[in-house]
């Protein structure tokens, strides 16, 4: 089966091999990422957690002082929680895409489970004083007439998130 998010204008899912970033290959263009004067850098996907270097390239930037902004939609809660500990005494900034209520966010992300997911994924996140945590949502036919709802939920259980 075919997994991308109904919204999904990349190619990510799409294929079974895709060329990926590597770990080496960063860390061979750092100076050139410093001539450029980057001080920012965001770890994105599809979603970034499935990259099999991922925790060692979040690690290289953060531990270079880079301010890393990770872009997911928190389906794979358990390896963050790990990454989470693994760098706890960096600051980062996390941003969770749920676009919807429980069904619609489900049918969205065409996975069961997501929107339980990416919930698990808060609960976590609220533990983390070093992470300034964001929700983000992608607004469509879809889902249009639950964004009120799914803003009051995500204020009311996480105050601290933006």
């Amino acid at each position: 089966m075919i997994s991308y998010c109904i919204h999904c204008y990349g190619q990510f899912g799409r294929y079974k091999q895709y060329s990926n970033l590597t770990y080496e290959y960063l860390k061979s263009i750092k100076k050139d990422i410093d001539l450029l004067h980057t001080r920012s850098i965001a770890l994105t996907g599809g979603e970034v957690l499935i990259h099999k270097e991922f925790e060692k390239i979040a690690m290289f930037f953060l531990k270079n002082g880079f301010n890393v902004v990770i872009f997911s939609n928190g389906y794979n809660y358990k390896r963050m929680k790990n990454f989470l500990e693994l760098s706890k005494d960096y600051h980062m900034t996390i941003k969770i895409s749920i676009d919807g209520l429980n069904d619609t966010h489900n049918l969205i992300r065409r996975r069961k489970n997501s929107y339980e997911n990416a919930i698990k994924m808060l609960d976590i996140l609220k533990n983390y004083d070093n992470v300034d945590t964001n929700v983000s949502t992608v607004i469509m036919r879809e889902n249009l007439k639950e964004v009120d709802e799914l803003i009051d939920i995500i204020k009311n259980r996480y105050p601290k998130f933006t």
